[in-house]
């Protein structure tokens, strides 16, 4: 499941399979090296989604992964990151514009 790109739907169904695992065999090594997987992957995905100014898709990426596992270190560190950079990336766009925006004096003298 965690090699396909992930989705919401994806995420949805991958945190399903492993509570239907843990519920079944709660002691199931797998599942939980699994479900720290699905973390990874969510996180890589949400980095790779927000390159090119696209922040807010990987940030909503992360935030459904976050809707199942609160708290999440990995998680947070990638939201903490991705909003940053498009505080960053913001203030340096105003900072753009506010440059080259300015003041033209223009003086006429007319003659007769």
């Amino acid at each position: 499941i965690i090699a396909q790109p992930m989705t919401y739907e994806l995420i949805d169904q991958a945190v399903q399979a492993f509570a239907n695992i843990r519920a079944e065999f709660p002691v199931n090594a797998e599942a939980t090296k699994q479900t720290s997987d699905l973390i990874t992957a969510i996180a890589v995905e949400a980095r790779r989604l927000s390159q090119g100014e696209n922040e807010d898709t990987g940030l909503q990426l992360v935030e459904k992964g976050l809707s199942h596992f609160n708290d999440n270190p990995e998680l947070l560190t990638v939201q903490a990151s991705l909003v940053r950079q498009r505080e960053e990336r913001i203030a340096a766009e105003l900072a753009l514009i506010k440059a080259s925006m300015g003041r033209i004096a223009v003086r006429v003298a007319l003659f007769s």
